[in-house]
């Protein structure tokens, strides 16, 4: 749900019940039940500094692009998580980011590496 604040979860047994809702456009006031509750934030990364030094982006998502080896644009400049445009999880975030750091190393040990 977009645009949407929680303003109670509402249980029953010790389980989420329903949760009473607003919309930040209309106001608008309701309650919905749930079986379960994810939390989600929103944001726009800040690449200015990045695409200053060459780093390429997509300027509709203000994300970093990076290819199969999570490399960017600059020779030795790596990226995982959130800011490469995907939606992670945690722990897939986790998981990204100690595979770019293994590429990382794998471009420190021999920079020519394919």
């Amino acid at each position: 749900m977009w645009n949407t604040e929680i303003r109670e979860i509402i249980g029953e047994g010790g389980k989420v019940k329903s949760g009473r809702l607003e919309n930040n456009r209309t106001n608008e006031e309701t309650i919905e039940d749930f079986d379960v509750i994810f939390f989600g934030l929103g944001n726009t990364p800040n690449t200015d500094f990045l695409e200053k030094i060459g780093v390429e982006t997509d300027e509709r998502k203000k994300k970093i692009v990076i290819d199969e080896n999570a490399r960017t644009s600059i020779k030795g400049v790596f990226a995982a998580g959130d800011i490469t445009g995907k939606w992670f999880k945690i722990p897939e975030a986790i998981g990204e980011g100690g595979y770019a750091g293994i590429c990382a190393f794998k471009y420190v040990k021999n920079p020519y590496w394919a």
